[in-house]
């Protein structure tokens, strides 16, 4: 009667080898959808802190097209936009502007004297910030965690 019985059943060993099987599938599947998800964050990051270089930096340029063209004094220079490596003064709509870099930020401050221009409001966080003045044409690089933004702006 044995010989005619047949197993039909699994061994615990073929169980096991397959539990064994299945884990190490799920581990692999979840290490590759865990560099799925960083690599997806990382790319969203990257888009913010473009999209916040490209606007801040499309702003600067439209408020420097529209400043006012009469020219003022601003140490011992006349003339109507003074530009350093880390600062902008204009005016505009008879009030003084002014943009600068300083530790990290940009801040723009604005007042009706150039000696008093008022508290000074952050515009963002960024890693570098040059304005370079060559000949007619104003340069502004805004650089922020290897992102790079670069704006040229005919001054007439």
């Amino acid at each position: 009667m044995d010989k005619n019985r047949k197993n039909k059943g699994y061994l615990l060993l073929e169980i096991l080898i397959c539990l064994f099987l299945f884990s190490v599938l799920v581990f692999v599947v979840s290490v590759f959808l865990k560099r799925i998800v960083i690599i997806e964050k990382r790319k969203k990051e990257d888009q913010i802190i473009y999209e916040n270089l490209h606007f801040t930096g499309y702003r600067v340029i439209e408020d420097i097209k529209n400043r006012s063209m009469e020219k003022f004094l601003y140490e011992s220079i006349s003339d109507n936009i003074h530009v350093r490596q880390n600062e902008i003064l204009l005016k505009k709509e008879g009030k003084f502007y002014k943009l600068e870099h300083e530790k990290g930020k940009l801040y723009v401050s604005d007042g009706n004297n150039i000696m008093d221009l008022g508290k000074k409001t952050v515009v963002g966080k960024y890693d570098k910030v040059e304005f370079k003045r060559i000949d007619k044409l104003l340069v502004i690089i805004l650089e922020y965690k290897n992102n790079k933004e670069i704006k040229i702006l005919n001054l007439f």
